[in-house]
C-alpha cells in the first residue's frame, strides 16, 4: 500500500491501474497451489531458495519499469508485482511447512509464528522505502530506488538466512554421525527379503507426498472453498479498512505519511492477532472446548460478518 501510494503520486496512474497492479500482487501472494506441489518433491530449502530469487527478480522488474512510458511501466509493474507475490507466497508457505514439522503437536502455533513474521514483513519493507526516501528528500518521485533498496536488503537477508540453514544442516548431521552407535558386527541382509519388506511395508499417514493428480481433487472439496471464501473475505476486510479510512487517518496523522501510517498499525495488529489466536486455538482444541474445524468455521463467519457490515454502510453513506 506505501510503495503503490509513492508510484500513484509520483507517475499519475489512474485509480484502475493500481487496483489492478495490487491485485495480481495479491493473488500471485496467496495462490500457493503449485509452490506447495513444489515442496512436497523437492523439500522446503530448495523451494524457498527459488521463492527469494522471484522476489528480488520481481523487484529489479518494477524498479527497471520507471524508465518506460506509462502503458508499458504499467505492464511491467503489474508482472513485477505479480512475480514478488509469487516468492513472497513460495517462501511463506516453505517457512509454514518447517514450522508445522517443528511443532507437530501445536499446529496452532505453528501457523500463528510464520503468519506474524509475515505481517511484521510489512512494517519492516516500509521502513526500508521510507529511510530511502527520507534520505533522498523525495517522498514520491525516487520510488524506483526504494524498490532497488528492497532488492539489496532483502538479498542480503536471504543470503544469510539460507547460508545459516545450510550450516545448521552441515553441523546437525555431522552431530548425528557422531552420536550414532558403532557395531563392530557385519550386518547380513537378504536382499531379496529386503526388497519384498519394503514393496509390502505399509505407508504411514502424512509421509507420502500427495500426487499431483491426487493434490487438484481438492478443488472438488467442498470444505476447501468454504475456507477460501472465509480467507478471502478476511483479507477483503482488512484491505476495505485500510483503503476506505484514508482520510480519517488523515485527519488524525500526517497527510503525506496517511499511507505508511496505516500500513505500519495494520502490520502490528496482524501481528499480535496471529501471535494470540494460534496458541489459543491449541488450548481450546487441547481442553476440548472447541474442534480446531469449528473454530476456523467461527472465525470465517466472523470474517464474512464484518465484510458485508462494511459493505452495507459503504452502500448507504458511500461518501461519508
Amino acid at each position: 500500500n506505501n510503495l503503490t501510494t509513492m508510484i500513484e503520486n509520483s507517475e499519475d496512474l489512474e485509480t484502475w491501474e493500481i487496483s489492478l497492479i495490487q491485485t495480481v500482487g495479491l493473488f500471485g501472494l496467496y495462490f500457493t497451489f503449485f509452490s506447495g506441489l513444489a515442496m512436497d518433491r523437492f523439500g522446503p530449502l530448495k523451494v524457498v531458495i527459488v521463492g527469494a530469487i522471484l522476489v528480488i527478480v520481481g523487484y529489479i522488474i518494477m524498479a527497471i519499469s520507471s524508465y518506460f512510458s506509462s502503458g508499458l511501466m504499467v505492464t511491467l509493474l503489474v508482472i513485477g508485482y505479480g512475480i514478488v507475490g509469487i516468492g513472497s507466497g513460495t517462501g511463506f508457505m516453505c517457512a509454514m511447512g518447517a514450522s508445522l514439522t517443528i511443532l507437530p503437536s501445536h499446529p496452532g502455533l505453528a501457523v500463528s509464528l510464520p503468519g506474524m513474521c509475515m505481517s511484521l514483513s510489512m512494517a519492516f519493507t516500509i521502513f526500508v522505502e521510507n529511510r530511502y526516501t527520507s534520505f533522498k528528500d523525495c517522498p514520491y518521485d525516487c520510488w524506483a530506488g526504494a524498490v532497488m533498496s528492497l532488492v539489496v536488503v532483502f538479498g542480503i537477508i536471504y543470503t544469510l538466512g539460507i547460508l545459516f540453514v545450510f550450516c545448521s544442516k552441515f553441523f546437525l548431521d555431522k552431530e548425528k554421525k557422531k552420536m550414532a552407535p558403532e557395531t563392530s558386527l557385519p550386518v547380513i541382509q537378504d536382499l531379496e527379503s529386503e526388497k519384498d519388506l519394503q514393496e509390502n511395508a505399509p505407508i504411514k499417514q502424512g509421509t507420502k507426498p500427495l500426487s499431483p493428480k491426487e493434490s487438484i481433487l481438492i478443488f472438488f472439496n467442498v470444505f476447501y472453498w468454504v475456507l477460501y471464501f472465509g480467507f478471502f473475505c478476511g483479507i477483503a476486510y482488512g484491505l476495505l479498512i485500510v483503503t476506505q479510512t484514508t482520510r480519517l487517518w488523515q485527519y488524525f496523522t500526517d497527510p503525506d505519511n496517511s499511507a505508511s501510517t496505516i500500513s505500519i498499525l495494520f502490520s502490528f495488529a496482524n501481528a499480535t492477532a496471529s501471535l494470540v489466536v494460534g496458541p489459543f486455538s491449541d488450548l481450546l482444541v487441547r481442553k476440548g472446548f472447541l474442534s480446531r474445524s469449528r473454530f476456523i468455521a467461527v472465525y470465517f463467519i466472523g470474517c464474512a460478518s464484518v465484510l458485508l457490515l462494511l459493505s452495507t454502510l459503504l452502500l448507504t453513506e458511500p461518501n461519508g
